[in-house]
């Protein structure tokens, strides 16, 4: 039964982020269009530098590509508020912290997190995220579009409480790097009594 319960536990995060994301949405759109249109023209301006056939255009167009490139340095895209994640690889993670001023929870009825950090996309276990969001240690995302540079989360913080089946919890410790690398001393393990063959009928 612990799905049902855990889908009434996180549901009031799961309706405010819905709420909050529906209030900005269209503030959002807004935001990512003004950015791609202030990249268009900067790629433009660049274009006809290139192209200038004389000294005083170039010198023109190079005054006006540096200030817009200065400002879309300093231009933040907003993006949709995010609460709680799920079936998220650690790649992930790192840009939703990025994006969601350092903060996000992994809330899962299931085991699906530990067979990502396992390995599930990679072929080594990749569990860095998860260990500096515990701690608090900067992290450094690299942004996949490159014209948004490098990202400096300065306290990353990831709140993580997922309910797994007992054969899971048995092998976790299995994983390589798992315990090694204290991931698993991270967490508050409680393991109910089980209440098979004492329910009443």
């Amino acid at each position: 039964r612990k799905s049902g319960v855990f889908g009434d536990m996180i549901k009031p995060l799961i309706d405010h982020e819905r709420a909050e994301a529906d209030s900005m949405r269209a503030e959002v759109a807004q935001s990512e269009s003004e950015y791609r249109r202030l990249k268009k023209r900067l790629d433009g301006l660049e274009n006809g530098y290139a192209s200038a056939k004389s000294k005083e255009t170039s010198d023109r167009l190079k005054i006006e590509a540096d200030e817009l490139a200065r400002e879309l340095a300093t231009k933040e895209v907003k993006k949709l508020p995010r609460l709680v994640v799920q079936d998220v690889t650690p790649e992930r993670t790192a840009s939703i912290l990025a994006e969601q001023d350092g903060k996000i929870a992994g809330f899962s009825a299931e085991g699906e997190l530990f067979e990502i950090l396992a390995g599930r996309y990679s072929s080594a276990p990749n569990i860095e995220v998860f260990l500096k969001g515990h701690a608090g240690d900067m992290l450094i995302v690299d942004r996949q579009n490159k014209d948004r540079g490098t990202v400096y989360v300065q306290h990353p913080a990831i709140t993580l409480a997922i309910c797994i089946q007992p054969d899971v919890l048995v092998n976790l410790p299995k994983v390589t790097g798992f315990a090694g690398r204290g991931l698993l001393a991270r967490f508050l393990w409680v393991v109910p009594a089980s209440n098979i063959g004492r329910r009443r009928a």
